[in-house]
């Protein structure tokens, strides 16, 4: 039963009329934000030990943001979720970061905001993917050029502070993992069409080849080394699998792999 409840949390702000990619981002931010708020609630729970009252309001009501995220994509304003979720998470690393010091280590947590920004946003949402891009970076140099100085400061001793580092290095090993674990099934949705392709399609061998190295974003000259063929060769066989396919480029090549059309 919490499963059921979990995975339709989870799954919150997709429907059928998105392609497989589009509804994996949603997801995926989803998961994102729901184990954000429960890293902030078990936080909240240790600063309260620690008497951090401070930071325990502050990381309460990040973790309601995380809330609005997944009701924002509930709501299908995903660019908005996105936006958030990234905001959010930068704003969140960099205060208690510098409330804390240093030696939490909690500003290695803006290296997995980029893979997450690349992740979540298209290429026809630039404007916000750079935004977010430029957060991290302002954020990490903020803290190097300021020393760690902060209106708000919390001492802890070295022991607890080697014990929130340590959490520190197991969060971002865990959403590694979730990075991995998304373009796993990104991958196995591309090779289970490209098995479909090869059914529905009348494709030769080569033009299969030509195509899975298209789907890992090779271009013509990668693709012609890797087989070992011709350069104007891999630029024919695509003309031929886009006529097959009735595609008109790349990008068209890939949205249909990915939809299952």
């Amino acid at each position: 039963m919490i499963n059921t409840y979990l995975n339709r949390l989870l799954a919150s702000g997709t429907h059928h009329q998105q392609d497989y990619a589009e509804a994996r981002r949603i997801e995926f931010a989803n998961k994102v934000s729901l184990f954000f708020s429960c890293i902030c609630v078990c936080y909240s729970l240790v600063f309260g030990y620690l008497n951090a009252p401070s930071l325990i309001a502050f990381l309460m009501g990040s973790c309601f943001i995380y809330i609005a995220c997944i009701v924002l994509n509930h709501f299908r304003y995903t660019v908005s979720s996105k936006l958030l979720l990234i905001v959010n998470s930068s704003v969140v690393i960099y205060c208690t970061t510098a409330a804390i010091g240093r030696g939490v280590m909690g500003q290695f947590f803006f290296v997995f905001i980029i893979p997450l920004t690349l992740l979540l946003f298209t290429k026809q949402q630039n404007g916000q993917k750079i935004v977010c891009l430029f957060l991290p970076i302002l954020g990490f140099l903020t803290l190097e050029l300021t020393d760690y100085r902060f209106f708000l400061h919390v001492s802890f001793s070295p022991n607890v502070i080697q014990t929130l580092s340590i959490s520190v290095f197991i969060i971002i090993c865990v959403i590694l993992v979730f990075i991995i674990e998304y373009y796993q099934h990104i991958f196995n949705h591309l090779r289970g069409s490209l098995k479909q392709a090869k059914r529905l399609y009348p494709l030769t061998e080569r033009e299969l080849e030509v195509i899975d190295k298209t789907l890992t974003g090779k271009g013509n000259k990668a693709i012609a080394n890797e087989l070992y063929i011709e350069e104007s060769t891999v630029k024919n066989h695509l003309k031929s699998i886009y006529k097959k396919l009735s595609v008109s480029s790349r990008s068209e090549l890939i949205s249909k792999c990915l939809t299952n059309d």
